[in-house]
């Protein structure tokens, strides 16, 4: 038998295991309604993007599908937008919760300090007053974005932004 190679990128992922992600599904149901593009394919492609600092859906589907990364299914712009927008995140922190677990006890804690979420809100103003909007609108939003950090270990919102409803939610990140 041929054994496979593992490029990097499969080494990183090498700690999620099939059961893992089996049990983070039973409990969350986060495959419910998903025929192809699962938990895992999800999981796979979000990390793919902090790695690899993708900053667009099209740039994303490129890469994937044109890559030997591990992901079975073909990958559309669509369907990693509406899995962004449906599936929730509680099952990729529960993912994250059992990983910081298999980690030494200083490592567990040393992560557990900078683990925060960033959620962007997008906030419609329409109507007479707010025709300035319509020169950064989006075809979802036509108004402003409200960017929170929320901080898991406090359970406290600790920062929070408003900006054009064009700006792109990974560079929140980064300010």
């Amino acid at each position: 038998t041929c054994k496979m190679k593992y490029n990097v990128f499969q080494q990183i992922l090498k700690p999620i295991t099939p059961d893992l992600v089996k049990k983070c599904v039973n409990i969350f149901n986060s495959d419910f309604d998903y025929e192809k593009f699962k938990t895992y394919q999800h999981l796979q492609a979000m990390i793919y993007v902090h790695l690899n600092q993708v900053t667009s859906l099209r740039t994303l589907e490129v890469a994937i599908n044109n890559q030997m990364l591990g992901i079975s299914t073909k990958i559309r712009r669509s369907t990693i937008g509406d899995a962004n927008q449906k599936r929730k995140a509680d099952c990729f922190f529960w993912i994250l919760e059992q990983l910081l677990n298999i980690l030494p006890k200083k490592k567990k804690n040393e992560f557990s300090k900078i683990v925060r979420i960033l959620d962007s809100s997008p906030i419609q103003l329409k109507g007479h007053g707010y025709e300035w909007t319509k020169l950064t609108a989006t075809s979802r939003c036509k108004g402003i974005k409200l960017h929170l950090e929320y901080d898991l270990e406090q359970q406290v919102p600790v920062q929070m932004q408003l900006s054009a409803a064009n700006f792109n939610d990974s560079s929140m990140g980064k300010i």
